[in-house]
């Protein structure tokens, strides 16, 4: 964790006059509850595309997304939602990765695969 003191300039209302405030004030940045996991990348679960092209080069873990029907669920994905299919062993790696970019809880249902080896997981974007 780290502590920071700033000084900073806001304006403020006094006795009817805006005055600018100078009070210091403290500001405290802590580490990642989660940190980052070393076996998966987020290419590895979202997939890559070509920053100069804008296709894609793989889809990651990604087996549907947006508006296609999932294999898994037998549903159309909602709109900015993802069904990953990951290993068993993986899926705190994965979930790591889809609340990264989905936002924080955004697993809104868990299916196993091939008794219980692979498991299907659906994200829903939570950044609204």
């Amino acid at each position: 964790m780290k502590e920071f003191t700033i000084r900073g300039a806001k304006r403020v209302e006094k006795d009817g006059t805006l005055i600018d405030d100078i009070t210091p004030f403290k500001v405290i940045v802590s580490e990642s509850i989660f940190p980052e996991p070393a076996e998966l990348t987020k290419e590895d679960v979202w997939g890559k595309y070509d920053l100069d092209t804008h296709t894609q080069i793989h889809r990651g873990m990604i087996v549907a997304r947006s508006k296609e029907v999932c294999p898994h669920f037998g549903d159309t994905v909602p709109y900015k939602s993802v069904t990953v299919v990951c290993d068993s062993s993986q899926e705190a790696a994965v979930s790591y990765w889809l609340d990264y970019v989905q936002g924080g809880n955004s697993i809104s249902d868990r299916k196993e695969l091939l008794e219980g080896k692979q498991i299907a997981l659906r994200a829903d974007y939570q950044c609204w």
